[in-house]
């Protein structure tokens, strides 16, 4: 017996919770009034909560209430956004009474929006339409919502809200507009650059603009652009690892050798003309009898005769793969290398920096070199196995190291007078460097196109140039 005694305690309080967890039963009374009347409840917008004599009862607009005395009850509903509504309605036992409430034409419903900008004259569009209204304006009663804002005025980005208007509030929106001419994007959706994927970007003396991808070599000259490639000239394409313009040549080091543009024809240079690899990682021309090459097998110099060959065999480089090439005012020769950290090449003698004598990144992998000043050098790293990467910078004693700063990748370094620093960085944008501090620019910050960034050049009137990987090639004019 007592076994049944307890089975029969536990469904009871079982049913109890069950019964105390539900707030709101649409079930039927257990004792249905005689004669009950009904309640209809419409709205404009739908989904308004009903409540009678304060109470919820749980049905939202459009739907019926059952089951109610013949008696007047305050009907109150509540629609997010707008104010609460209530009437005394009357209900008749036996019958139907229906409430219909039309939120949009209810004067007494609306809100404002007050939309201004910097510089005001701003054409104002509403969930993507016009409204045929410029900043400074207020919208006077509108109907609660949440509404897209877009403020468009030529020569300036699009700048785009989301509001929330409500009922008797006023909404207010001031955008500062940004000058599109400040930062630039070119791709191939709006102008004739051949592809959004580069690899570099170069200015020549006459200010010319070239960049590299995959396929083509181009040129721009603020208007034009003019397309290279193998299907209409002898521009043999291939994967590029630097471009540099020396004089009136612009010259390509690629993995198929070194490619030299100049007046309109193309030649090359390789293992045919005396050099070790036809894979060239970077090229420096100080004259035609005193130029440097670096490849995958070693260093080579040509001094107007013939080609010297520097590999770890017979030179105090530590490695073959030579990627990058710079020359200070004390005539001294820096040499990034692929894993060998950076050597000083004074003619006769070598040093060697690497992050075991010195304070480098462990990867020693050297991407970029760059002199400020004519003798501060300054070297970007790329990660390896070996560790991160990031920048350092050579004051003629030491070095100071900036370990995975602005990143882990650095790709290129451009300087611009004033000792201002810009770092393309291959997954974290543009960064700058002015007086010991750092800033990066990135899509979620500025209007560049893409984060991933393998080349930037300051031309003469101090724009910087940017080549990026997935975005073409944007320019920038602020500091």
């Amino acid at each position: 017996m007592k076994p049944l005694i307890s089975i029969i305690l536990i469904l009871t309080l079982a049913a109890s919770f069950i019964t105390c967890n539900k707030e709101v039963t649409t079930s039927p009374p257990d004792s249905i009034p005689r004669n009950s009347g009904k309640l209809f409840v419409g709205s404009n917008p739908s989904g308004a909560k009903i409540y009678l004599n304060g109470k919820n009862t749980g049905f939202l607009t459009p739907d019926t209430v059952p089951y109610l005395n013949g008696e007047n009850y305050k009907l109150t509903t509540k629609l997010a956004l707008f104010k609460d509504s209530s009437e005394i309605v009357n209900i008749v036992e036996d019958s139907l009474t229906s409430v219909f409430l039309d939120y949009t034409i209810n004067p007494t419903m609306k809100g404002h929006l007050n939309v201004d900008s910097n510089p005001q004259g701003a054409a104002i569009f509403l969930n993507d339409t016009t409204t045929g209204r410029v900043t400074p304006f207020e919208f006077n009663n509108i109907l609660p919502d949440t509404y897209k804002v877009v403020l468009k005025k030529t020569g300036y980005w699009d700048s785009r809200f989301t509001c929330i208007v409500k009922t008797d509030r006023t909404f207010r929106i001031s955008g500062t507009l940004e000058d599109s001419s400040i930062f630039v994007n070119y791709r191939m959706s709006n102008s004739g650059i051949p592809s959004d994927y580069l690899s570099e970007v170069v200015v020549d003396q006459d200010e010319n603009i070239w960049i590299v991808d995959s396929y083509n070599l181009t040129k721009f000259d603020g208007i034009n652009w003019v397309v290279f490639n193998p299907d209409n000239s002898d521009y043999p394409g291939g994967n590029v690892n630097s471009i540099y313009a020396f004089g009136n040549e612009i010259w390509v080091c690629s993995a198929i050798g070194l490619t030299i543009y100049k007046n309109g024809s193309f030649r090359f240079m390789g293992k045919n003309t005396g050099l070790p690899s036809d894979y060239i990682l970077c090229a420096l021309k100080e004259d035609e009898n005193d130029i440097w090459v670096g490849t995958n097998l070693g260093l080579s110099h040509f001094d107007g005769t013939a080609w010297t060959v520097f590999n770890d065999g017979n030179s105090e480089l530590p490695v073959n793969s030579v990627s990058v090439l710079q020359r200070d005012l004390d005539n001294n020769l820096w040499i990034g290398t692929v894993g060998g950290g950076v050597v000083k090449f004074d003619g006769s003698n070598w040093q060697v920096f690497n992050s075991e004598n010195s304070a480098l990144p462990s990867s020693n992998r050297v991407s970029s070199l760059a002199v400020v000043n004519g003798s501060t050098v300054w070297a970007g790293f790329s990660n390896s196995n070996n560790g991160p990467g990031g920048t350092a910078f050579f004051d003629g004693q030491q070095w100071t190291p900036y370990i995975s700063i602005p990143s882990d990748y650095i790709t290129n370094i451009a300087v611009q007078p004033g000792y201002l620093l810009w770092f393309a960085n291959s997954d974290n944008g543009l960064s700058k460097y002015e007086n010991g501090s750092w800033h990066s620019y990135t899509t979620s910050n500025s209007r560049i196109s893409s984060n991933r960034i393998f080349g930037v050049i300051v031309d003469q009137n101090d724009y910087k140039w940017i080549a990026t990987y997935g975005g073409g090639l944007s320019k920038y004019k602020g500091n």
